[in-house]
């Protein structure tokens, strides 16, 4: 049976891959000059001067629900759902645990290495991809209950719903002689989750580097927006599944992203003049761009903060965005929901900075979270609104 799941929704795929869509002339499309921003002087910025409220979330440390960082947080009617890259844990709007989604394993519900997920609000579900297997699971959204699987025959880096169930899977880029290489780069499923369109991308063709290209996506009311690390247009993608290029992030790179081979090493960036999107949400005023100067070891901090207005068509080169509600820790978004801005703070970040405000500010909300904290417990979701 699963082999005949697979056949059925490759043959899908030949059949809709010749209706490409053509990208629409956008009167409403931007320009957002990255590299000139990022010459300028980086310049602090405080929370209160954009948005009205800061709200945490301790999320309850457990045996079973033990994350040492947050790859994914997805907020759906009075819950909290979570993702390390490994699993997905369900939370209640005050961060106590209620549940772990699967098991690792290669049996059926089950996945292996690094998953990526997302809700289904019209079949109440909890869809978890592993990028090893290439399996799609499902698992009932009131109990954590397996249901169904399904093979995708491509590599997905990243997918969302829209509200009336259909899904937009993005996939990811990589040369054509490795494993399921594909010109596609967005599908459309439907809620029954069979291929009903798709959208091409011939550039892909190009690509000779030795590493995958990923998409930075999020969702603003019914419409999704994303862009791939190493290209420069930001795209949205409406629940009609018309695609058209919504902005053009200047990068003004020399070298060619299509031909770079990267090796990073302790202690040095490699390529570092080149610029790439590392991770960009927005909301109905403002875009956050995460940029990368090169290619660094994990012992090197490479990254700068983008703010773009859309209001003013300005775009801030940002040393910080302080929350000054609660004493000035820096905050940055990293997902968008409703639009509301989410990140997290690690507990051993927020007891260090409890420390040094300890006598200078009693009424803080962080300290007062502190005070119940351990170094490892597990991160606090911060939700600005």
């Amino acid at each position: 049976m699963k082999y005949i799941k697979v056949l059925v929704l490759i043959v899908s795929i030949l059949i809709v891959s010749c209706n490409s869509i053509d990208n629409y002339d956008n009167p409403a499309f931007f320009e957002i000059n990255v590299r000139k921003s990022l010459q300028e002087k980086a310049k602090t910025h405080l929370v209160s001067a954009f948005f009205k409220e800061v709200n945490y979330i301790p999320l309850e440390t457990t045996e079973e629900a033990l994350l040492r960082s947050i790859n994914k947080v997805i907020m759906y009617e009075d819950y909290l759902f979570v993702s390390d890259n490994r699993f997905v844990y369900q939370f209640d709007d005050k961060g106590n645990f209620i549940r772990k989604i699967g098991t690792e394993g290669s049996g059926p519900g089950e996945f292996i290495g690094m998953i990526r997920f997302t809700i289904d609000p019209v079949n109440s579900e909890v869809l978890i991809y592993s990028t090893k297997t290439h399996i799609l699971n499902a698992y009932n959204l009131k109990d954590g209950a397996y249901k169904t699987s399904r093979e995708m025959p491509f590599f997905v880096s990243d997918f969302a719903h829209f509200k009336d169930g259909s899904c937009v899977f993005l996939t990811r880029e990589f040369r054509k002689e490795f494993d399921r290489f594909t010109t596609v780069e967005a599908y459309l499923l439907n809620s029954n989750r069979e291929i009903k369109d798709s959208v091409r991308n011939n550039l892909r063709n190009n690509i000779a580097n030795n590493s995958m290209g990923y998409a930075s996506l999020f969702t603003i009311g019914d419409e999704i927006n994303y862009i791939y690390n190493y290209r420069d247009t930001l795209y949205v993608i409406n629940h009609e599944f018309e695609r058209k290029p919504l902005a053009w992030l200047v990068l003004n790179n020399q070298e060619d992203s299509d031909i770079l081979e990267v090796f990073p090493t302790a202690g040095q960036i490699q390529y570092p003049n080149f610029l790439w999107i590392s991770n960009i949400v927005g909301n109905s005023d403002y875009y956050f761009i995460t940029v990368k100067k090169g290619f660094a070891g994990e012992d090197i901090n490479n990254s700068s903060l983008i703010l773009y207005s859309k209001k003013e068509k300005i775009s801030s080169h940002i040393a910080s965005l302080e929350n000054d509600y609660d004493y000035n820790m820096p905050f940055w978004p990293r997902w968008i929901q409703d639009n509301k801005l989410i990140s997290f703070y690690q507990s051993y970040d927020v007891l260090a900075f409890a420390e040094k405000i300890k006598n200078g500010n009693n009424k803080s909300e962080l300290l007062r979270i502190a005070n119940k904290l351990s170094e490892s417990d597990n991160p606090v979701i911060v939700i600005v609104k």
